[in-house]
């Protein structure tokens, strides 16, 4: 008796397929609007140049902003490659690869992280040294 007063006092379980299609779209949401701020941010640092003295600096000519760069054309490249997968996964109804995404999501957060922390220590120094 004691059992079914419990039973019935919680709440209906969520179909599974509800939970998982939810999921699968929220990260399919999630992936684009990585992907286009990537991509923002790629054109943003390639068209941008500074005038100092009658000259023009691009990106090319410091090298935190190189290997900026070089991470964010990385994490494009793996965000459209996980865009893919995302896209299969949501289509077909399965999970895909929950490893690759977990590591290789940690793996690219840090590499953008470590190409935004050399270009803002690249500019805190020049600040301080007056360069």
């Amino acid at each position: 008796m004691a059992e079914t007063e419990a039973a019935a006092s919680l709440p209906p379980p969520l179909p599974p397929f509800y939970s998982s299609v939810s999921s699968r779209l929220a990260s399919l949401i999630l992936r684009i609007i990585t992907f286009i701020l990537l991509l923002i941010s790629l054109i943003v640092l390639g068209t941008n140049t500074m005038e100092i003295n009658q000259s023009k600096l691009r990106f090319q000519d410091i090298y935190a902003y190189r290997y900026m760069l070089s991470t964010i054309v990385i994490g494009t490249a793996y965000s459209l490659l996980q865009l893919a997968l995302s896209i299969q996964n949501v289509v077909s109804g399965q999970d895909g690869v929950l490893l690759l995404n977990f590591f290789g999501d940690k793996l690219i957060s840090n590499l953008l992280a470590t190409g935004t922390g050399g270009v803002c220590r690249n500019c805190r120094h020049k600040a301080i040294d007056g360069r």
